[in-house]
């Protein structure tokens, strides 16, 4: 179960369509590649940085 009611899950069902939707286009210009180790982390210290 992704959430309480129909309501709930549709922000996840949008985000799995675009994201299915951005692989289709990447195939398009060579396919989809890993992000480069520590991009999480990265992206995670920028969100606090910003949101402190």
């Amino acid at each position: 179960m992704f959430g309480p009611d129909a309501a709930a899950v549709g922000p996840l069902v949008v985000a799995i369509e675009e994201s299915a939707e951005a692989e289709i286009a990447a195939a398009a210009i060579g396919g989809a590649v890993n992000f480069p180790e520590g991009a999480l982390k990265a992206v995670r210290a920028s969100i606090a940085r910003v949101s402190s």
